[in-house]
This record gives structure tokens, C-alpha cells and sequence, in this order.
């Protein structure tokens, strides 16, 4: 449970500006659009490289990865890729996620790949406003809120990926306690 007091202890009212700064600090509302890029030698298939998550030609045009095939080939559908970061893409890596996980479309029983997923954030959600709130018999407070896909800084680094433009619904649930409106949970349209 993430806890939120506000500055008001013990306040009773929680008005709608006050309610969108609290969903807004939550953990789930922060969870921002990924782009996913995996880095390294792997195998795919050739038709996977031109769609996601291995749609790399607005990333190579832009000068953050090169692409070549090595000219290992297994089971005469994966063709083994090594994709590596540019200069540029080393500099605009800083600001990306490397994760532990490794590219999961490797043939089955083919070669093991050494490439890691990195994971970039273009975009991130932004309350546009409270709708509405109401409070239930228990005293939990359900409040009801539009938001939307912003572009972050990153965005132009990704130079494929479409951020959705439509305002989308979302809901809060709060609980007041002896110093203040908690949040229980927020949920967002996918």
C-alpha cells in the first residue's frame, strides 16, 4: 500500500486538485509507455526484424544502432543478428533501462542468445482531470479521472513508436485515515 499523507493532517476533504496530485505520485499511474530494444547477437526470424520489438529501421536511419546479419543461420528460418549502440546510441542509452531479460524469440533448441532488452520510455501518463468523486458506505472514496499519453524526452529517440493520442478513463480508490487520504489502488485503461 502506498501512503500519501497530506500536508492537512487529519483533513477530512479531499477536493479533486487534491485527489489528481495524489494519483498522479502513485507508483501505478507512474508506469510509463516502454519501448523495448534488445542489444547483442540473437537469432530471429526475418519478418520479426520488421515489425515489434525488432523494428529497427527508424533506429539505424537515425544513426542509435547498426544491424548486420552474421551469416549464421539455424534451422533456415533464424538468421543470427548482432545489433549493437552507435555512439549516439551509447549516449542516448544512458537515459534507457538495461534489463536482465534476454530476446525470447530464439528458436527452440537453437543457439542461446547474449542479447539483453533495453527498455526506453517514451512517453508517460498525465492526469487531465478529476471527473468526479464519491465516497461509498465504508468511507472509501472512488475518484474518477482522464488522462493521457505525454511524450518524454525520449520520444525522439524512438522514432517508430506511435504515442497514443486519445484521453483515456482511470480510477482511484482512497481511504482517509487519522493523518490523511491514502491511496488503496489506482487502475488505468490499458
Amino acid at each position: 500500500m502506498q501512503h500519501y499523507p497530506w500536508v492537512s493532517t487529519g483533513s477530512k476533504e479531499l477536493s479533486r486538485t487534491q485527489a489528481a496530485a495524489l494519483i498522479t505520485q502513485h507508483k501505478d499511474f507512474r508506469v510509463p509507455l516502454y519501448r523495448d530494444i534488445p542489444v547483442g547477437t540473437f537469432y530471429a526470424n526475418w519478418e520479426s526484424t520488421k515489425k515489434a520489438p525488432y523494428d529497427f529501421e527508424g533506429f539505424t536511419k537515425d544513426g542509435i544502432l547498426t544491424i548486420r546479419e552474421s551469416g549464421k543461420d539455424y534451422a533456415v528460418w533464424w538468421t543470427e543478428y548482432i545489433v549493437g549502440l552507435t555512439p549516439r546510441g551509447q549516449q542516448e542509452s544512458a537515459n534507457w533501462i538495461k534489463t536482465s531479460e534476454g530476446v525470447g524469440d530464439a528458436p527452440v533448441g537453437g543457439p542461446a542468445s547474449d542479447a539483453r532488452i533495453f527498455r526506453i520510455p517514451p512517453a508517460q501518463r498525465e492526469i487531465m482531470e478529476v471527473t468526479g468523486l464519491k465516497t461509498n458506505p465504508s468511507g472509501e472514496l472512488r475518484a474518477e479521472f482522464n488522462w493521457k499519453w505525454v511524450p518524454t524526452g525520449q520520444a525522439r529517440t524512438v522514432p517508430s513508436q506511435e504515442i497514443p493520442s486519445e484521453v483515456k478513463s482511470g480510477e482511484a480508490l482512497f481511504q482517509l485515515y487519522d493523518d490523511g487520504w491514502t491511496i488503496q489502488a489506482v487502475s488505468v485503461e490499458p
